[in-house]
């Protein structure tokens, strides 16, 4: 267990063009009550006024840059070898914390569980502004056919990075879900909280997207996961996944 009861909490959050909900992200994480924050704002060389609401809050970013950069896990992997924290996770810009006091009650759990991570549900807020729960998978082969972790809500310690390594950057799209399975197959100690409240826009790169499919077939293939499941081959683990992740091929199988 640590000796210091707040160790540095990491939060790295990557934008390019983000200026719609940017600065309502920044301030999520700026009036966290747990205050031994390192925020680490990492931009994709944004043409907005991205830059501009950046600088207005430059005195609460420990770090910031902005260059252009192979998408949204190469600026991931940049916040993330910057990061100096004993704990580190990522908030998109178009994500949100809903409560002030999340990162406080979430770093009890870390501390006197001794686990490496955490994870929980997350509140999504739909496009017609409408909010809701919904829930993460539990951490076993039902991530295969099932929505995954939501990334935001992940809060891990830096020492998992140096074991199983950053985002792949081949991904685009789906770097996070190779990330997570080989949290699942890293052997780590875990835990899914109920009390960590992070909102999440509906909307990502992988909503709607036909591409994600070629990668969530390309991940499972090169970690041999369909073979968990014997009578299910990896085709089928995909489309039911993506059936249930957001009902977007349930048009593609009905023509």
């Amino acid at each position: 267990m640590l000796s210091n009861k707040n160790p540095l909490v990491s939060i790295i959050t990557t934008v390019k063009n983000g200026e719609k909900h940017l600065e309502q992200c920044i301030q999520s994480v700026i009036n966290q009550d747990y205050k031994n924050i390192e925020y680490i704002m990492i931009d994709g060389g944004s043409t907005d006024n991205t830059i501009d609401i950046i600088k207005k809050y430059e005195k609460n970013i420990s770090y910031w840059i902005s260059e252009k950069d192979i998408g949204i896990y190469d600026g991931m992997n940049k916040g993330i070898k910057n990061a100096t924290g004993y704990y580190i996770c990522v908030l998109n810009a178009d994500d949100y914390y809903t409560d002030n006091h999340q990162i406080s009650i979430v770093m009890k759990r870390l501390i006197n569980n001794n686990v490496e991570f955490v994870y929980s549900d997350a509140k999504i807020l739909k496009i017609n502004g409408e909010i809701k729960e919904k829930g993460s998978s539990p951490l076993s082969t039902d991530i295969l056919l099932r929505n995954y972790i939501f990334h935001p809500t992940l809060i891990c310690k830096k020492t998992v990075f140096t074991k199983i390594g950053l985002y792949n950057t081949n991904y685009m799209i789906a770097a996070d879900y190779d990330f997570v399975l080989r949290l699942y197959l890293g052997n780590f100690k875990w835990e899914k909280v109920a009390t960590f409240s992070v909102c999440i826009r509906e909307g990502g790169m992988s909503y709607y997207n036909p591409k994600a499919l070629e990668e969530y077939k390309s991940i499972l293939k090169s970690y041999n996961l369909f073979t968990i499941k014997p009578k299910l081959n990896y085709y089928s683990i995909l489309i039911k996944r993506k059936i249930l992740q957001f009902n977007f091929f349930k048009n593609i199988l009905s023509k």
